[in-house]
C-alpha cells in the first residue's frame, strides 16, 4: 500500500503550487512522482514509455494547476491527470502501431538475486506482474489504483470516469481474474477483499 500524502501538503502549499512557486511546485512534483512512476510502469511495462508518460502527465498538471482544488487532497486529482494520459497514449497511434512491432515473447528484464528467500520473492512478483499485465487495462487500472495506490472506490470512480460500483465490480472480476491466473503458480491463495 502507498503512504498518504505528505501531511507538508497543506491548503497553503496547494495555494502555493497554484500561484506556480518553485519550491511548492518541487514539493507537490516530490509527493506525486515516485506514486505516478509507479502506477504508469505497471501499466505500460516500459521504463521509457513510463517516464515519458508521467513527464508529460506533469506537464498537463502544471498547465491546468489552476483547477486544483486546494481544500481537497489532490491525489484523485493527480491521478486522473495521469490515468487519461496513458488512455490517451493507448489511442494514439504510436502505440497501436508500437504493439505491432513488439515481439510476443518481450519480457521486462530483471535482476537476478542469489539469495533463495529473495529469488522465491521475485520468482513471485514475476507470476503476480505477468498475471497482472494479462488483465485488461480497465481491470488492470482499478487493481493498480486500488492495491497498489490506496484509492477508495470513490477516488478511483472518479480518476477512471466511472461509476463507484463499476469501480467495484471491476476490482471484483479483476481478482477473480488473478485468482484464477494464479492459481497454478502457488499464488493462488490471494485474499479476497471487499
Amino acid at each position: 500500500m502507498s503512504p498518504d500524502p505528505a501531511p507538508s501538503l497543506t491548503s497553503e502549499v496547494l495555494k502555493r503550487v497554484q500561484k506556480r512557486e518553485t519550491e511548492a511546485l518541487n514539493l507537490f512534483f516530490e509527493t506525486y512522482f515516485d506514486r505516478a512512476y509507479a502506477y504508469v510502469f505497471r501499466l505500460v511495462k516500459d521504463t521509457y514509455e513510463a517516464e515519458d508518460l508521467v513527464q508529460i502527465a506533469f506537464m498537463k498538471m502544471h498547465r491546468a494547476i489552476h483547477t486544483l482544488d486546494t481544500q481537497r487532497d489532490p491525489t484523485s486529482w493527480v491521478f486522473a491527470v495521469v490515468a487519461n494520459t496513458v488512455r490517451d497514449h493507448w489511442r494514439s497511434r504510436r502505440y497501436k502501431q508500437s504493439l505491432r512491432d513488439k515481439p510476443l515473447d518481450e519480457a521486462p528484464l530483471t535482476d537476478d538475486l542469489t539469495a533463495e528467500d529473495l529469488q522465491e520473492a521475485q520468482d513471485a512478483a514475476k507470476i503476480l506482474e505477468r498475471a497482472l499485465g494479462e488483465l485488461s487495462e480497465n481491470l488492470r487500472a482499478v487493481v493498480l489504483l486500488r492495491d497498489y495506490e490506496d484509492l477508495s472506490y470513490t477516488e478511483i470512480a472518479n480518476v477512471l470516469g466511472i461509476e463507484e460500483a463499476a469501480a467495484r465490480k471491476r476490482h471484483s472480476r479483476a481478482l477473480g481474474e488473478l485468482r484464477a491466473a494464479l492459481k497454478g503458480n502457488n499464488l493462488g491463495a490471494i485474499e479476497k477483499q471487499s
